[in-house]
């Protein structure tokens, strides 16, 4: 890629269109991807944050607007505040995505998860189509879509009812508009930004990073007033698509500001400037936390890719060391706008997929250097020896073991949470009360049961105990306030405790009316 006497890029002779060569391949990938990971998303119930996450898509195709009926909060310091009546806490569009899945699929957590994988197919895509716009081939593009794919980097943000996976979408979405510009100087490319930042700004406040990255880029590449009125067109037009938003605000605009204060208006983690200026806390911090759940090889991984895309000696028509500063810079935003006060693994998804472009880059590199080193030239299948070990190296912490048991069990109720839930919604009584674990929440609201969370209930046992009936604990208990005492009774359980992937369920009562049945373990 090279510079024409205007200052545009323009691009090296092609063969064929690029993209068409690898369209089956990415389709094959996002197959792939989604059925490697539906056990695991359709099977197991509820997991962190899910009870907050899955319900707001579900109340939209009745109300028309995201809430969560089960947090009836009216404490004004909880970022729950009122949130039975709207959800401020995190942006809308989300959950309006979410709503589409549960209009045409059942009203289980495996629904709102597939919204989630969904955005994973898009990201693995975009993956791919960023390493072409890079001036890497279509081996490398497949290679680095295809790790990226199989890297916990995407796993547990893409399988999980979150929307960190559609903000990162809406991020190389950005980034693709910004290039295209770049390229073309055609203004259409801008308002394209603008719309894609506006929407990951709808989705979750990180698209900050990209939008910072996207304004400093265009500035940079901009002459003369552009480098002001460029990036003043793409920051107009993200806030005119984030302000569909205001419709919402207006119904309860008190709900929003005391939700909107609690969720961000705080000062853990210091001040942004001084983070910025200071960032050391806020990176040791993220890489303490993120190393021991990505593991060390995936971790590092995206550091190769990064340094190889910046420091490699590269062909003639490739150009990815914009996308390693937009990984490193990525990653760094992220880390320093967070702070040090909350892990975020689903947010460094977006950067992950830029590093996973030179992942790609290298991985093509080193087995074509190895076909011509003396001697490996001549070994059979050398291609394929090198493509296994690769794959192999992302199998451990692939989730592999927890597809195999889950497909191997499909049939058992144990292991199949949407009908392990209808069974236990069958034993107990419709016209109760219930205080829910995170792992049965969206099934007992989705069943009309009245529903409650923990964090609606008072502290004082003396206080909740007449709030509810019935209490469904399961393993959450171990990181939903564990310090919390009961004044209720324990009844019986279902599902195995000891199989990690088997649903599990404990009744208790705060009154002794739940029909015994014969097999009930007490």
């Amino acid at each position: 890629m090279t510079l024409d006497r205007t200052g545009v890029r323009s691009d090296p002779p092609s063969d064929g269109n690029p993209l068409r060569r690898i369209a089956w391949g990415l389709f094959a990938l996002g197959v792939l991807f989604l059925l490697w990971r539906f056990p695991t998303m359709w099977c197991q119930p509820g997991g962190q944050d899910e009870e907050c996450y899955a319900v707001p898509g579900l109340t939209i195709l009745t109300s028309g607007r995201p809430q969560m009926p089960q947090l009836p909060v009216r404490d004004t310091r909880s970022v729950f505040y009122r949130s039975d009546d709207a959800v401020y806490l995190e942006p809308p569009f989300f959950f309006y995505f979410q709503s589409l899945f549960y209009a045409v699929l059942p009203d289980t957590y495996g629904t709102a998860r597939l919204a989630s994988a969904t955005a994973g197919v898009m990201l693995i895509a975009l993956t791919g189509v960023l390493a072409l716009r890079a001036g890497l081939g279509p081996a490398a593009a497949l290679w680095g879509a295809g790790l990226f794919m199989m890297s916990r980097w995407l796993f547990f943000n893409a399988t999980m009812a979150r929307p960190d996976t559609l903000c990162s979408v809406f991020g190389l979405l950005t980034i693709l508009a910004v290039h295209a510009w770049d390229r073309s100087r055609k203004r259409r490319w801008l308002l394209a930004a603008g719309v894609a930042i506006g929407l990951g700004g709808l989705t979750h406040p990180f698209a900050l990073a990209y939008a910072v990255q996207a304004a400093g880029w265009i500035a940079l590449r901009s002459r003369g007033a552009g480098r002001l009125g460029n990036p003043a067109l793409v920051a107009a037009v993200s806030l005119a698509v984030a302000g569909l938003w205001i419709p919402l605000i207006v119904q309860y605009p008190e709900t929003f500001r005391i939700q909107f204060r609690n969720q961000f208006v705080h000062d853990a983690g210091g001040s942004l400037l001084g983070r910025i200026a200071l960032p050391w806390e806020s990176l040791a911090y993220h890489v303490e936390k993120t190393w021991p759940h990505i593991g060390p090889w995936q971790f590092l991984l995206p550091f190769v890719g990064t340094a190889w895309a910046l420091l490699a000696r590269h062909d003639s028509g490739e150009d990815p060391r914009w996308i390693g500063w937009l990984a490193l810079s990525g990653a760094f935003l992220i880390a320093v706008l967070v702070g040090a006060h909350h892990p975020v693994f689903g947010y460094f998804s977006y950067p992950a997929a830029l590093a996973f472009v030179g992942v790609g880059g290298a991985v093509d590199r080193l087995s074509r250097g190895l076909a011509r080193v003396p001697g490996l030239a001549r070994v059979p299948g050398l291609a394929f020896l090198f493509g296994a070990v690769m794959v192999l190296s992302m199998l451990p912490g692939s989730g592999a073991r927890a597809t195999l048991a889950l497909t191997r069990h499909f049939q058992d109720v144990n292991h199949n949470a949407p009908r392990f839930s209808q069974a236990l919604l069958k034993e107990l009584p419709a016209d109760a009360t219930y205080v829910v674990a995170p792992e049965f929440v969206l099934d007992f609201l989705a069943a009309g049961r009245r529903t409650l969370m923990v964090q609606a209930l008072p502290k004082d046992p003396r206080e909740n105990a007449p709030l509810y009936d019935y209490r469904i604990a399961s393993r959450s208990i171990a990181y939903v306030e564990p310090e919390r005492t009961w004044n209720d009774e324990r009844l019986w359980s279902r599902g195995d405790a000891s199989d990690p992937f088997a649903c599990y369920a404990e009744v208790f009562a705060t009154r002794r009316s739940v029909p015994k049945t014969p097999d009930a373990t007490e």
